[in-house]
């Protein structure tokens, strides 16, 4: 208000003037994603004369949308997987695979930036140690291995290689997005992402959201410390929770070795129930191997 009347407005942004409309409405369109801006405001009265500006907002930017945001597969080789969470131009990958045993075995990748060729390289790393989920979770026995590296080029936002050395041995393997619900809206929420319990840094859940269906891996630990992943193939959203069944698949082979997958396992081991509180918080409760428990999960920020 003024004596005068108030007559126009000037916007800064960062301490530095990018408008002066005559509305009490204006919208900045030229900003970067995933930035933080602090705005405040000057009022401008019938003859000329300008107030002290407001007490600046400070405000975040969206980050971009994540195109290679979900879970990723060779199709002839149904049986392994890996979820790839982005926030960015980081990913986080988690691979699903197994040992030379055919025991579950998971490895991720927990920080690969992406350069503007879509391609990123990281090091891989062996988890062992941790407790099962049936168990209270002990970080004191868990152990964090560098077992080589890996890079993944993109060539679409369906397609790409994933190239790298486990154990000194290399190889490759073309890998596209594994469908779930194809040609399905976007969920109003989409809950896919990687999340976790920030108290128990060392196992966490992928989830993959396709319109009304979340596909959940789980990479957690055997009660001997092992590594051993878990799937929810079909856990479909009524209002802001699923329940699906929960499988183990063992008798795979090893990314090192050729795929032979005549001899896997998938055998019912329980059912998990996901319940979100809100678009970043949830709870995930589960029944393993005939023992009920349940764990608060948030997404995982990196």
């Amino acid at each position: 208000t003024d004596n005068v009347g108030v007559t126009g407005y000037r916007v800064l942004r960062n301490g530095v003037e990018i408008a002066q409309p005559t509305s009490t409405t204006y919208s900045d369109t030229t900003l970067n994603a995933s930035t933080r801006y602090e705005y405040s405001v000057a009022a401008r009265d019938a003859v000329g004369n300008w107030s002290a500006p407001t007490p600046s907002i400070a405000v975040t930017t969206a980050a971009p949308p994540a195109p290679y945001m979900g879970l990723w597969w060779v199709a002839s080789e149904s049986g392994w997987g890996m979820s790839l969470t982005q926030h960015g131009d980081i990913i986080f990958a988690a691979m699903y695979t197994y040992d030379a045993t055919g025991a579950p075995n998971w490895y991720v990748i927990s920080n690969c930036t992406l350069n503007r060729t879509a391609t990123c390289s990281g090091d891989i790393y062996r988890v062992v140690g941790g407790k099962p989920p049936t168990q209270p979770w002990d970080v004191n026995g868990r152990t964090v291995t560098r077992a080589g590296s890996g890079t993944l080029s993109f060539a679409s936002a369906d397609a790409a290689i994933f190239s790298f050395t486990i154990d000194g041995t290399a190889s490759s393997k073309a890998i596209t997005r594994q469908p779930i619900k194809p040609n399905a809206p976007k969920p109003s929420v989409d809950y896919t992402d990687l999340w976790w319990n920030a108290n128990e840094s060392g196992w966490g859940v992928s989830l993959t959201q396709e319109a009304d269906v979340i596909f959940a891996a789980w990479f957690t630990y055997e009660t001997n410390g092992a590594p051993v992943w878990y799937v929810a193939s079909n856990c479909t959203l009524i209002g802001s929770s699923c329940t699906g069944l929960l499988y183990r698949v063992t008798g795979g082979s090893p990314l090192t070795m050729p795929w032979a997958g005549g001899n896997r396992t998938v055998s019912e081991v329980g059912n998990i129930a996901l319940a979100f509180t809100s678009a970043n918080a949830g709870t995930l409760s589960y029944t393993l191997n005939g023992v009920a428990g349940s764990r608060a999960i948030t997404r995982q920020p990196f």
